[in-house]
């Protein structure tokens, strides 16, 4: 079975699993629950991410000093549960095809997936990652259950640019107030950038040079 959801205009594949594996997943989900994300890799103990996949697990009412995220996995014919908050700890990249909007991620580290027209494949894990075709990434984070597209990155990066601002040390205050709310606008892990909103902060940067500016300008003139 394989696992699909609409979110916007894009659809996430989470990937592909066999009857046995659906109904592990449904047994867990009922005895525990919970609601199925998908298989993915855990932080190791020492900050890596671990060879094998977990199957992850949303919990909306854990126990106390619980995360929201557990994770089943069977070794040497034994399972086990785990935390697995850690999953999303860093953003997810993933790849989009460029006829159906259709994202893939790889769920480990020698997990190669395509779109299922072919258009774009993705492989790596999250220690790599490694694209092909024509299509450009994507990040995703977790809200809940699902996987969410926070922001848009091309695979073709632009060529690297000289920074368009002056060295701290000579920017004139104004300057750096205009700068510091430039960034603010452009920062896309910002919820305001993600909504479209305007952000009163970088407003009252701007005045306070704008007003600076005047004053200056009255000095000069008187």
């Amino acid at each position: 079975m394989e696992k699909l959801a609409q979110e916007g205009k894009y659809l996430i594949n989470y990937g592909d699993y066999s009857e046995g594996e659906q109904e592990l997943i449904e047994d867990i989900e009922a005895k525990y629950e919970a609601l199925f994300v998908a298989a993915m890799t855990i932080k190791t103990k020492n900050g890596g991410w671990s060879e094998e996949s977990v199957y992850v697990f949303y919990q909306p009412n854990p126990a106390p000093t619980h995360s929201n995220y557990f994770g089943i996995f069977k070794s040497h014919g034994t399972f086990y549960i785990t935390d697995a908050v850690s999953a999303f700890s860093e953003p997810i990249t993933a790849m989009v095809s460029p006829k159906t909007n259709e994202v893939v991620f790889s769920r480990w580290r020698h997990d190669n997936r395509s779109t299922r027209d072919g258009e774009v494949s993705v492989d790596g894990g999250r220690d790599y990652l490694h694209c092909s075709g024509a299509g450009k990434t994507i990040q995703l984070q977790i809200q809940e259950n699902r996987l969410v597209p926070v922001e848009e990155i091309f695979v073709e990066p632009e060529p690297k640019k000289e920074t368009e601002y002056p060295p701290y040390e000579e920017q004139s205050l104004q300057e750096k107030l205009r700068i510091r709310a430039k960034i603010r606008r452009i920062a896309v892990t910002r919820k305001s950038v993600q909504e479209n909103k305007n952000d009163r902060l970088c407003e009252l940067l701007d005045q306070a040079a704008d007003r600076i500016d005047e004053l200056e300008r009255k000095l000069r003139e008187s």
